[in-house]
C-alpha cells in the first residue's frame, strides 16, 4: 500500500512559464492529504521559496525541502521525515532525468507527469522509464487507486 507521495514542484504543481499553479491543484491535494503523508522537494531558486511559504496549500505536506539539487540523498530524508520505506512511495514529477530517476534508483513507484516543457524527454536508459505516466495531475488519484489494488511488493 502506497503510504506517502513525494511531489516536485515546478512543472508538476507550479507552471513557472504562466506563473499559475496547476488546475485543481488544491482540490487534488487536499483528497489525497486525507490518504497518504505529502512531501514536496523543489530546487531552489530565486523567489520559490516565498511563493511556497504563502501558498495556502502547502500547509499540506508533512515536510517540505527546497534543495540546491535533488539527489537521492535527499528524497532518503524526505522519506525518513514522512516516516515511509521508499517502496511505499509514490514520486510525481515532470522530469525523467531528475525525480524519476532518483525515485527509481531507490526503488519508489514513480509517476511521471508529461506535459509541458519536458514532455518530450525520452527515457535514455532503463533508470530512467517511469512505471507509471499520466498527462495531467487529475489522473493521479484513479491511478494510486490502481496501485493500492494491485498491492506493491
Amino acid at each position: 500500500m502506497v503510504q506517502a507521495i513525494i511531489f516536485d514542484f515546478n512543472r508538476t504543481l507550479f507552471n513557472p512559464e504562466t506563473n499559475k499553479f496547476s488546475h485543481n491543484v488544491g482540490k487534488i491535494l487536499t483528497k489525497l492529504s486525507k490518504g497518504f503523508s505529502l512531501g514536496l522537494i523543489s530546487s531552489r531558486e530565486k523567489g520559490r521559496e516565498d511563493l511556497i511559504k504563502t501558498w495556502k496549500t502547502a500547509k499540506l505536506f508533512r515536510c517540505t525541502k527546497i534543495v540546491k539539487i535533488k539527489t537521492e540523498s535527499e528524497f532518503i530524508k524526505m522519506s525518513n521525515l514522512l516516516n515511509a520505506n521508499p517502496k511505499y512511495i509514490v514520486v510525481v514529477g515532470d522530469r525523467i532525468k531528475d525525480e524519476i530517476l532518483i525515485g527509481n534508483r531507490l526503488g519508489m513507484v514513480t509517476v511521471w507527469l508529461k506535459k509541458g516543457k519536458f514532455s518530450s524527454e525520452i527515457p535514455q536508459k532503463i533508470s530512467e522509464e517511469p512505471d507509471f505516466i499520466i498527462n495531467n495531475l487529475s489522473q493521479l488519484t484513479k491511478l494510486l487507486d490502481k496501485i493500492n489494488i494491485v498491492n506493491l511488493p
